[in-house]
């Protein structure tokens, strides 16, 4: 659970305005980079989407088998 979360907080805060930047707000800047950025922050967000479903899905998961070990000692 915590290496999931350590996961998506990496992807999403330094990674988003780090490719922000160097994408569309630094001073010199090729048209290369304009395009690369997007592709990086089209992969980036289904990076996010496909990591929080696998993150609700460990939840779900984690859930059950607490319930599961609950009812065990009652």
């Amino acid at each position: 659970m915590p290496e999931i979360s350590a996961f998506l907080l990496v992807t999403f805060f330094p990674c988003l305005p780090a490719i922000c930047y160097l994408s569309f707000f630094q001073e010199h800047a090729y048209p290369f980079d304009a395009i690369a950025g997007i592709i990086m922050l089209l992969l980036l967000a289904v990076e996010f989407v496909i990591g929080s479903m696998a993150w609700n899905k460990l939840i779900v998961r984690q859930t059950a088998q607490f319930y599961r070990l609950c009812q065990e000692e009652g």
